[in-house]
């Protein structure tokens, strides 16, 4: 297993014990993701979409049948008690504990895991999410348009996770030219990949020295 961390890639320790659940869970985890893509991509009901829900059910029906709900608790007893302000009236004061399942938690995609059964605590039962069964989300519109340059980066990152000057120019209205030049301060030219643009808070974040010294090396090539 790894983490990301400080955009390193890093060892992850994890018990034995604990290693199938986690693997477990990042099947899920997967399968979920896929799933979630399949259906905002398109609002036709594809053969795709019933492979991605069928082996969603099953890895889950799997996993419930191993260790039970995703999001268990056990209740411990804490040997405190809570007194009623308004009565007088004390109850005891119990601990609800998640299992450490691998340390899945911090992954990002966690929630959308968690969120594939609704969980009642008080008497352990869990019951399949409406995403094990059907459409949860509805395809995107594509976007025709965008009213500022800010706009236009933001739905190119959307969409294809990178700046493309041709969608900016499509999406102002302008040729690529006029629409680089509206640009400026939004984006910068990636001087280790000609004609690749990075937004503004990934270019000046990070190692800003050795980015400028790619700059500086760059221009000279150029003049």
């Amino acid at each position: 297993f790894s983490i990301v961390i400080d955009r390193q890639l890093r060892p992850h320790e994890v018990p034995a014990a604990q290693a199938g659940e986690l693997t477990a869970l990042l099947g899920l985890r997967d399968t979920t993701m896929a799933l979630l893509t399949v259906e905002a991509a398109s609002g036709q009901d594809t053969p795709e979409l019933d492979v991605l829900r069928n082996q969603l059910n099953r890895e889950y029906d799997a996993y419930a049948a191993r260790y039970g709900p995703i999001n268990r608790v056990t209740v411990r007893r804490t040997g405190r008690v809570d007194t009623d302000p308004t009565t007088g009236g004390q109850s005891e004061r119990l601990a609800r504990l998640r299992p450490p399942q691998g340390g899945f938690r911090a992954d990002p995609h966690a929630p959308a895991v968690y969120a594939l059964e609704h969980y009642d605590a008080s008497n352990g039962a869990a019951t399949k999410a409406t995403i094990m069964r059907g459409r949860v989300i509805a395809p995107r519109a594509p976007r025709l348009g965008a009213d500022t340059p800010a706009d236009a980066v933001a739905i190119c990152l959307d969409n294809f996770g990178e700046v493309r000057l041709a969608e900016v120019a499509r999406l102002l209205g302008q040729d690529d030219h006029r629409a680089r030049v509206a640009l400026t301060g939004l984006v910068f030219n990636d001087p280790q990949r000609p004609g690749h643009l990075v937004p503004a808070p990934a270019y000046l974040s990070g190692n800003v020295r050795a980015k400028l010294l790619a700059a500086e090396q760059a221009s000279r090539v150029s003049v």
